[in-house]
């Protein structure tokens, strides 16, 4: 059995978009940082701030600095190797590393982290913030319903 010309049209007129989505996924995806460096990024700091609040709750000091390379002090190189995908010392990185350095000096690790959360959540396509908006408000609901649950069993 042959195939209609339009039908035939319609295939190739339903194949184009796909396609095109396929080649815009890989494209922005090698465009992105790795959103787990980022959130691991957050947790070192994390660690880092709670550990000095308790030397200083607990001690009356301040903790001493790691070295560089241990778990919750790697070197500047590591942590852009981790966002980036990227050997650094490639040449096509430079002109965003220094970027990032300028940031970092000026206003600190966690404005340059909150920069590329912006600038990968910019990248999302819209059903994708879209999820990300439901879970969230999912989440903000269970959470009140946990916090309220007591309260209304009285």
């Amino acid at each position: 059995m042959a195939e209609s010309p339009t039908l035939k049209k319609f295939l190739d007129l339903a194949k184009a978009p796909m396609d095109n989505l396929g080649a815009w996924i890989k494209d922005n995806d090698a465009k992105l940082p790795k959103l787990g460096a980022e959130l691991e990024a957050m947790g070192r700091e994390m660690v880092k701030d709670i550990r000095g609040t308790i030397h200083q709750a607990f001690f009356n000091q301040m903790e001493h600095n790691s070295e560089p390379g241990t778990p919750l002090n790697p070197t500047p190189q590591l942590v852009t190797e981790g966002l980036t995908g990227k050997d650094i010392y490639g040449r096509g990185n430079e002109p965003a590393k220094s970027k990032d350095r300028e940031i970092e000096m000026g206003f600190g690790k966690v404005y340059v982290m909150v920069i590329h959360a912006e600038e990968w959540w910019a990248a999302l396509p819209a059903y994708k913030k879209a999820a990300f908006v439901i879970a969230a408000a999912t989440i903000l609901a269970a959470i009140v319903c946990f916090i309220l649950a007591p309260q209304l069993r009285q």
